[in-house]
């Protein structure tokens, strides 16, 4: 299932159960397992992720030299 069939199925969100919610959040989190590795192999790190306009967005920076990580 994706997030979309999901939010079609269950309806809107203002009426999840909190069981709901957290399997919707891991459906967007399965969505995007390869973005993780991608930005590691990119010399950046995921500061946090946002929905926009029905799109999660993905926040990432460059890790600097000298940086803990």
């Amino acid at each position: 299932m994706t997030p979309d069939e999901f939010r079609d199925s269950h309806g809107p969100c203002r009426g999840w159960s909190t069981a709901e919610i957290e399997s919707y959040e891991h459906l967007v989190e399965a969505g995007s397992s390869g973005l993780w590795e991608e930005a590691a192999r990119a010399g950046q790190v995921v500061l946090g992720r946002h929905a926009a306009g029905g799109q999660v967005v993905t926040d990432l920076a460059r890790i600097q030299p000298g940086e803990a990580a």
